[in-house]
């Protein structure tokens, strides 16, 4: 199979977002896009499926609603299933270790995903735009989850996790690590208000993007660290409550998040990353009396009548001055 120009330009769109302005390596390091899985000369030819020796499901070529993809297959490869649309259900095989990327990119008439118990790992944008997904359910051996492995689903409302799981389990339909104090990934149609639970230290890297459901979120009394792109496009969040355990705001934490007028951050912050709130449009107080702080570059970019509310002569006074920033000493 030679991946298609157009699903490979669509992929690639994502994925080089996601190296440029997160920093994910998406380097020839990593497992290669670029994949052609004609040139493997061990690949078995069964009716619509081409599995190589190992176990590797390579190409999908048919066109049924409802698929039983054959026992024995290992691992799903890179793009095997994208942009099958006509795809409406998937049956998996007990033994399927690894979901990779891309596998059923753009497979927009799947609306549920039942993992067998053996499998692993599923890696980034593995059900990247599913748009039609509404649940996917891991078994109890899943291990790794790859960046934005469920992106672009806005119908997804649930994730649920096998209770024998010992790396992650799942709240109210929200992705925890298994010990609470990691949160994961809320599903993009998720819920209008979240109050994330107080055993959290961490949000972890875009555990809510772009769900545009999110109007509230109470942060949890010990969270310590919003990380990159948490609430990235989360265009109605209007109502941000903080507490004073947060240290760090890292990159693009808020960023295009329109709806946001108003920011106060706890008095322990520490750093706020580059492009934090970057186009938050309608941002127009933020509140940071704490004395000690470090800046990012193009924080409030695009916050065109922002006005900062800061102490006189801590860190924030001298970055509103040297930014050239509207400021206000409180």
């Amino acid at each position: 199979m030679v991946i298609k120009t157009k699903k490979l330009t669509k992929v690639l769109v994502v994925l080089c977002f996601l190296a440029t302005a997160f920093g994910f390596d998406v380097s020839a390091d990593s497992k290669s896009i670029f994949k052609d899985v004609s040139s493997n000369q061990t690949a078995l030819a069964g009716r619509n499926f081409q599995i190589d020796s190992e176990g590797v499901l390579l190409h999908y070529s048919g066109s049924s609603e409802n698929v039983s993809v054959p026992g024995g297959v290992k691992s799903i490869a890179f793009g095997a299933f994208m942009e099958h649309a006509e795809i409406k259900s998937i049956s998996l095989p007990e033994g399927l270790v690894t979901i990779d990327e891309c596998a059923f990119y753009d497979c927009i008439g799947l609306k549920e995903i039942h993992l067998p118990e053996s499998v692993e790992s599923i890696e980034r944008l593995a059900f990247g735009s599913c748009t039609s997904l509404e649940k996917i359910y891991m078994g109890k051996n899943v291990k790794y989850l790859g960046e934005l492995f469920v992106c672009d689903c806005p119908k997804l409302c649930e994730f649920e996790v096998s209770k024998e799981n010992k790396k992650f389990q799942s709240v109210d339909g929200i992705l925890y690590s298994k010990d609470m104090e990691d949160l994961i990934l809320c599903p993009q149609n998720g819920p209008e208000i979240v109050s994330v639970p107080d055993d959290v230290i961490t949000i972890k890297e875009q555990s809510f993007f772009e769900c545009e459901n999110l109007k509230e979120i109470n942060i949890g009394k010990n969270v310590k660290y919003i990380d990159e792109a948490a609430f990235y496009g989360c265009k109605n969040l209007k109502n941000v409550n903080m507490n004073n355990a947060v240290k760090k705001i890292r990159s693009y934490a808020f960023a295009e998040c329109s709806s946001l007028d108003e920011f106060c951050v706890g008095k322990n912050i520490g750093y706020i990353g580059n492009g934090a709130f970057f186009s938050c449009r309608s941002l127009k107080k933020f509140t940071c009396t704490n004395k000690n702080i470090e800046f990012g570059i193009d924080v409030f970019t695009e916050s065109p009548e922002l006005i900062l509310y800061v102490s006189d002569d801590s860190d924030a006074h001298k970055f509103a001055i040297n930014n050239k920033y509207n400021f206000e000493i409180i």
